[in-house]
C-alpha cells in the first residue's frame, strides 16, 4: 500500500492523498470490524497472545519498510478512480487486514475506544503527512527517502515492544 501511495505522491501530491484516503476508509471498515470483536468476544484469559501477535506483526511489518524499495510504478487515475483504487487495495490488502485482525486487535484490548480513536488519528495524520513530505521531499531531495523508511520502521518497532511490554505483564 505504501508503495503505492509513494508512487503517486512523487508525481502529484493529490493523487498520493487519494489513494490514501482510500485505504484510510478500507482501514475504518476493517476497525470497526475488529472494534466489534474485541466488545464481543471475551479473549480474557487469552489477550496475551493476541499481544504476542500483534508484536509479531508490527515487527514483521517493521522489516519490510526497511527493505522496501520503489518497484511500484503509478497506475492510478485522477479523481474518485484513485480513491477507490486505495480503497480496494486496502480493502483486499492481506497485510492490512492481519494487522487489524492481529495488531489492530491489540490496540483495541489495550486501551479501547480511546487508543482507537488516538491510533485513527495518527492514520489520519501519517496519510496527509506522507503525501506531501514525500511529494516535496523526495521530489526535490530523494536521500530523504532512507530516513522516511528508517523513521517508519523505527516507530512500528517501537509499538512492536509496547505489545511484547504488555503480553508479559506490562500494565
Amino acid at each position: 500500500m505504501t508503495a503505492f501511495i509513494t508512487s503517486l505522491s512523487v508525481d502529484s501530491w493529490k493523487r498520493g492523498f487519494l489513494a490514501g484516503i482510500g485505504a484510510l476508509s478500507a482501514d475504518g471498515v476493517l476497525a470497526v470490524i475488529v472494534f466489534g470483536l474485541s466488545s464481543a468476544i471475551d479473549l480474557g484469559a487469552h489477550v496475551r497472545y493476541v499481544y504476542i501477535l500483534g508484536a509479531v506483526v508490527m515487527v514483521g511489518f517493521g522489516l519490510l519498510i526497511l527493505r522496501s524499495h520503489e518497484s511500484a510504478a503509478p497506475f492510478g487515475r485522477p479523481g474518485w478512480q484513485v480513491y477507490l483504487q486505495g480503497f480496494g487495495l486496502g480493502l483486499g490488502n492481506p497485510f492490512q487486514i492481519v494487522w487489524w485482525f492481529s495488531a489492530g486487535l491489540a490496540f483495541a484490548y489495550a486501551g479501547g475506544a480511546l487508543l482507537f480513536a488516538g491510533l485513527f488519528g495518527a492514520i489520519v495524520a501519517y496519510v496527509l503527512g506522507f503525501t506531501l513530505l514525500i511529494h516535496k521531499g523526495v521530489g526535490r531531495h530523494p536521500p530523504t527517502r532512507r530516513w522516511i523508511i528508517l523513521g517508519s520502521a523505527a516507530l512500528i518497532f517501537a509499538f512492536g515492544g509496547y505489545f511484547v511490554f504488555l503480553a508479559v505483564g506490562g500494565v
